[in-house]
């Protein structure tokens, strides 16, 4: 929280090359070193690829995409882990498969408000919205060479969960929070655990997701 908390825009450009039409957004932060860059690619019109570029001065808990997605009549589907949730030291419960659930029904209600319900070993994962239309999420090619990633739908964004020690104290919102990681750590965080995922300082990150829309 931190982190985004710190990141400052830095500047933007913009080109076509080989009809493909790209727009590039800089920022910096305490945490990075050298700017963050993300790329967004449109090589089809009903595709959109994003990059995203940095060199971390420490090692991370996570790191990926957060953008709001509108929460009524909103379905969420996707191939990997379920039904409940997964993570990288607590996954092998649940199966692969196919699963569906409302973008608003995803997260679980703890007496305490916290980011859960996260699903690792995704392969792809698509949303519905109430008209017809449906935007699909694959992983595309990084310098991690993994195709699955992470995601959680939350209610609330993490910032309001971290005020309030009680759910009912929350206000609702008309829209849901969508986390997008590349990677993220174990949920065991002690001394003793020591992580081998990609989550370490002082090395370059560059990894792409992809977009697309089908029209319903």
């Amino acid at each position: 929280e931190e982190i985004q908390k710190s990141l400052e825009f830095v500047g933007s450009s913009y080109g076509v090359k080989d009809d493909v039409f790209t727009f590039i957004s800089r920022y910096k932060s305490f945490a990075m070193k050298g700017e963050i860059v993300v790329a967004y690619e449109v090589p089809k019109s009903d595709t959109l690829r994003i990059t995203l570029a940095f060199t971390p001065r420490y090692d991370m808990v996570r790191y990926g995409l957060r953008v709001h997605v509108v929460k009524d009549n909103m379905l969420c589907t996707w191939y990997g882990r379920g039904p409940g949730e997964s993570y990288y030291d607590r996954k092998n419960a649940t199966r692969f498969g196919l699963y569906t659930a409302g973008a608003d029904k995803i997260y679980h209600p703890y007496a305490r408000p916290s980011e859960n319900s996260s699903h690792t070993d995704t392969k792809a994962m698509q949303l519905y919205s109430g008209l017809g239309d449906i935007l699909r999420f694959t992983r595309g090619k990084g310098n991690t060479d993994s195709d699955r990633f992470e995601f959680t739908v939350l209610p609330f964004t993490p910032e309001q969960m971290n005020e309030y020690l009680h759910e009912e104290l929350l206000m609702q919102n008309d829209f849901c929070e969508l986390f997008i990681d590349f990677c993220s750590k174990e949920i065991e965080r002690t001394g003793n655990n020591i992580t081998n995922l990609p989550l370490k300082k002082n090395v370059e990150y560059r990894e792409t997701m992809e977009l697309k829309l089908i029209k319903g």
